[in-house]
């Protein structure tokens, strides 16, 4: 079917409609991973603030951290009992307490054997923002167990020369945000779907209407050119009944047949009321 202009022209709306969505949706969906950051951020805060007030209870403040020391693992092994039973009550998350001096005293993914092996964290850029500003946050692969975290660290308020982070796994706030998308999705979808039932409704009434149209225009014109040739030989017919003989009659009959046959081509029959008929050919 070929659209006509009226029809093309109402297709504009249900493309303006379809782009702005998908513009929409994109937007939207940077807007959300934004708050979705955003917001993890904050919690993240303060569980690391509730791990600092579990730092103050039942660590040392003057002891030194030195993984070679002999007493280290036992140093903090109260430490550590808290908060792994905190990780586990917080769900997907991981706490690591790091002493001011970079030495990793606890970690709930890790054994305390394992901490001698550890790099010194005093330069990870989440502790180097907790230094300066008192809380700092980065999102980065872990150099210890290969996963994708969102970091997030805090100083002591009190003075513990300790920093307590915690860590987000990428793939929980990749969850979130792929059930955002799920909705922004189906959201978009209807939307253009029902633009598009009502640009297709809209197009086929415009068709019919077209049809109606020119159905209405050839009518108009077969009745144009019916009553026409009513009048042409209502004409005809009012002229012949004044002519005295047959002479005037063929000049009046001559003048209206080119009206009455346009085609070129035709005869026309007169029959008057004492049935005398009259044949006129018009070539």
């Amino acid at each position: 079917m070929k659209l006509t202009t009226e029809q093309k022209l109402a297709l504009v709306p249900a493309l303006v409609i379809i782009v702005t969505m998908l513009l929409l949706t994109v937007y939207l969906d940077n807007i959300i991973y934004k708050q979705i950051i955003t917001t993890l951020k904050d919690d993240s805060i303060k569980q690391a603030r509730i791990v600092a007030r579990i730092v103050e209870r039942v660590s040392p403040q003057e002891y030194v951290p030195n993984v070679n020391d002999d007493g280290f693992d036992n140093t903090y092994s109260e430490l550590r009992a808290e908060i792994d039973l905190l990780a586990n009550d917080m769900g997907d998350i991981r706490i690591t307490v790091i002493a001011n001096n970079g030495v990793v005293v606890a970690d709930s993914e890790l054994k305390a054997t394992e901490l001698r092996t550890l790099d010194n964290h005093a330069q990870r850029p989440e502790v180097l923002q907790a230094v300066k500003n008192g809380f700092g946050h980065s999102i980065r692969i872990s150099d210890t167990v290969n996963i994708t975290y969102l970091y997030t660290a805090v100083t002591d308020l009190h003075g513990w020369p300790y920093i307590s982070r915690v860590s987000v796994p990428m793939s929980t706030i990749l969850a979130q945000r792929t059930h955002a998308r799920w909705s922004l999705a189906l959201g978009t979808a209807i939307t253009i779907l029902t633009a598009l039932i009502t640009t297709i409704i809209l197009i086929r009434k415009l068709h019919i209407s077209e049809n109606l149209r020119s159905d209405r225009a050839k009518l108009e014109e077969l009745v144009r050119v019916r009553t026409a040739t009513l009048t042409e030989l209502q004409d005809l017919g009012s002229m012949l009944a004044i002519c005295n003989n047959m002479e005037d009659a063929g000049k009046v009959v001559a003048a209206h047949v080119p009206r009455l046959i346009e085609c070129g081509g035709g005869a026309l029959s007169l029959v008057n009321s004492s049935r005398n008929l009259l044949v006129i050919e018009h070539q």
